[in-house]
């Protein structure tokens, strides 16, 4: 007697979706954005070398974490070119995880990721990304890509916007620093003999 399979409930299947979304959910809380962001940037002519040197420093070189590793990855560009050697391998499988993870999601939970309040409509309620990506709708298709590139591109200017912030910041506080005035020093209370 061959083994059967036992096919899974639906019940089954939504607690196993579910427990894929709340994992794909934390791919977006994490130092992973700004890796994905750092491919995303390098690929997209629009962005200058101001915002790319503005998201190396302030997003892709925090997020690679010690020191050493961070001196690692930049010894391996090519020719000092920037994300080029073992770093485009990494920024280019962030950018990866990302969308792979933006498949795991509802529309409800990419309109929360951009911030906004706005309640869905009952017909995008419980669909999953990859619902709309199956094969004989291409309206569903053009759908789900049309979501997953506006969250690609939010994600991208806002992530620059703020990598661009923190090198503005950064700037102001070197001024200060060779500004500011300095403390009179506080005098010292008298020991108690």
């Amino acid at each position: 007697m061959a083994d059967e399979k036992k096919q899974p409930t639906k019940e089954e299947i939504a607690k196993k979706r579910a427990e894929v979304r709340e994992a794909a959910l934390k791919t977006f809380k994490g130092k992973m954005l700004d890796l994905a962001t750092a491919f995303y940037v390098e690929s997209d002519e629009g962005y200058g070398k101001k915002d790319n040197a503005a998201v190396d420093d302030y997003l892709y070189s925090p997020a690679m974490g010690s020191d050493e590793y961070k001196n690692l990855m930049k010894a391996s560009r090519q020719g000092g070119k920037r994300y080029t050697g073992n770093e485009y391998g990494v920024i280019q499988s962030a950018a990866k995880i990302v969308q792979e993870s933006l498949m795991s999601l509802t529309v409800q939970d990419i309109l929360n990721l951009m911030g906004s309040k706005v309640e869905v409509r009952k017909e995008f309620e419980k669909g999953y990304l990859a619902d709309y990506m199956q094969p004989g709708n291409d309206d569903a298709k053009k759908f789900a890509q049309q979501a997953i590139g506006t969250y690609l591109n939010y994600l991208t200017q806002t992530k620059v916007a703020e990598a661009l912030t923190k090198q503005a910041q950064a700037g102001r506080a070197s001024l200060e620093d060779i500004v500011k005035k300095e403390e009179p020093k506080k005098a010292e209370a008298p020991k108690k003999k």
